[in-house]
C-alpha cells in the first residue's frame, strides 16, 4: 500500500512538472504577427498598442525595427523578383486576377497566406510590363492584369519609416517576437495606406 501511494504521489509530481513547464512555454510564447490600428503609443518607453481582430497588443519598438512604410505608388514601380499581394477578381480557374490593388512589400519581409485567396494572391513578380506574371507563394503561376478604366489599378510601394510615423489611428502591420524578460517586440513594422489593413483593401480587412 505504501509503495502504492509512493508511486502515485512520484506521478504526480512528474505531471505537476510538466504542466509548470507547458504553462511556462504557453506564457512565453509570443505572436509571430500582429495586423490592425494603433490605439496608444507610449513614446517614453518607445512601445505601440496594436488592436487587432481577437486583442489588443502592447508591442515594444527598439533602436533595431525597421519601421518601413506604405506610399502611393506608380505599375513601372513594379519590378521583376519583388514580392506583391494583389486584391481584384480572381478568374474561376485561377490563371489570371484583374487587380484592384498591388501592394510591392518591404524587401525581406516573410509572407504570410495562400498564393490564392479570397484575400488576394500573393507571388513574386517574374515578368512586369503592361501586365504582370507572379508565381504565387504555392508555386502557381497566375497572371496579373491592370486596369486603366473606370478605376485604375491602385499601386502602393514601401519607403523608410520613423517611430514618429507610428501614430494613434494608422493601420500597421508588425513581426513580432518574445521579448526578453516577457512581453512582445517588434522586429518590423509596416505602416500600411489609410483605408488599408493586413496590405489589403478596405472591406476585405482581416487584423489577426
Amino acid at each position: 500500500m505504501a509503495r502504492r501511494i509512493v508511486v502515485s504521489v512520484g506521478v504526480a509530481c512528474v505531471v505537476l512538472a510538466f504542466c509548470v513547464v507547458a504553462g511556462a512555454e504557453k506564457k512565453a510564447k509570443a505572436p509571430t504577427q500582429v495586423t490592425g490600428k494603433i490605439t496608444a503609443v507610449d513614446a517614453a518607453a518607445k512601445a505601440i498598442t496594436i488592436k487587432g481582430r481577437r486583442a489588443e497588443v502592447k508591442v515594444s519598438v527598439a533602436e533595431k525595427t525597421r519601421i518601413t512604410k506604405l506610399v502611393p505608388a506608380k505599375a513601372a514601380d513594379i519590378a521583376e523578383k519583388q514580392m506583391v499581394h494583389v486584391m481584384g477578381k480572381v478568374a474561376k480557374d485561377k490563371k489570371s486576377v484583374e487587380a484592384r490593388l498591388i501592394t510591392i512589400l518591404p524587401e525581406g519581409e516573410k509572407p504570410r497566406g495562400k498564393g490564392i485567396s479570397a484575400e488576394g494572391v500573393l507571388g513574386t513578380v517574374t515578368k512586369a510590363g503592361e501586365s504582370l506574371t507572379l508565381k504565387t507563394v504555392d508555386d502557381e503561376e497566375i497572371t496579373v492584369t491592370l486596369t486603366k478604366e473606370p478605376k485604375p489599378t491602385l499601386v502602393a510601394k514601401p519607403a523608410e519609416g520613423a517611430f514618429a510615423d507610428l501614430k494613434e489611428g494608422v493601420n500597421v502591420r508588425a513581426e513580432t517576437a518574445a521579448a526578453e524578460g516577457g512581453g512582445v517586440r517588434a522586429t518590423r513594422v509596416t505602416i500600411l495606406l489609410p483605408g488599408m489593413s493586413g496590405g489589403k483593401a478596405k472591406g476585405k480587412a482581416k487584423a489577426e
